[in-house]
C-alpha cells in the first residue's frame, strides 16, 4: 500500500515542476526565473500562514457539541457554556480573514490578474455584461 500512496506523492510533487523547460531543446519560457522565485514565494506564504493557523488552531478548544447541534454546550477545559453564537461570529471572522488575505496576496503576488482559464473567461464574461 505505501509504495502507491509514495508514487502518488511523487507524481503530484512533479506535476508542479517546469520538467519540459529544463530538458535540452524542450520548452522555452520567458521569465522562468522570475516565475519560479514567485511560485516559490507563494507557496512559502501559504505554507507559513497554514503552520500558523494550524498553531492557533490547536490552541484554541473548538467544543464538538456546539458544531454539531448549536445550543449551549460545556467547555471542558473552563467549565464555562460555549453560546453558539460565539462559535459563529468566529467562524465569520475566519472567514473575513481568510478573504481578505486572499485579497491581499492577489493584488501583490498576482497582480491582481487572473491566472487560471477559467478565471481569464469569468473575467472577459464580466466585461460583456458592464458593455451590456
Amino acid at each position: 500500500m505505501w509504495p502507491a500512496r509514495a508514487a502518488a506523492v511523487v507524481l503530484a510533487l512533479l506535476g508542479f515542476l517546469p520538467l519540459a523547460a529544463w530538458l535540452p531543446g524542450g520548452l522555452e519560457i520567458p521569465n522562468l526565473d522570475t516565475q519560479l522565485r514567485d511560485w516559490g514565494t507563494g507557496t512559502l506564504l501559504t505554507l507559513g500562514v497554514g503552520a500558523l493557523a494550524w498553531m492557533l488552531s490547536r490552541r484554541h478548544h473548538w467544543p464538538r457539541d456546539v458544531l454539531t447541534r448549536g445550543d449551549v454546550a460545556r467547555d471542558p477545559a473552563s467549565a464555562a457554556p460555549v453560546r453558539a453564537g460565539h462559535l459563529t461570529a468566529r467562524l465569520y471572522l475566519v472567514a473575513l480573514c481568510a478573504f481578505l488575505w486572499y485579497a491581499l496576496v492577489a493584488t501583490i503576488v498576482f497582480s491582481r490578474r487572473p491566472l487560471l482559464i477559467d478565471e481569464v473567461v469569468q473575467l472577459w464574461q464580466a466585461q460583456r455584461f458592464a458593455e451590456g
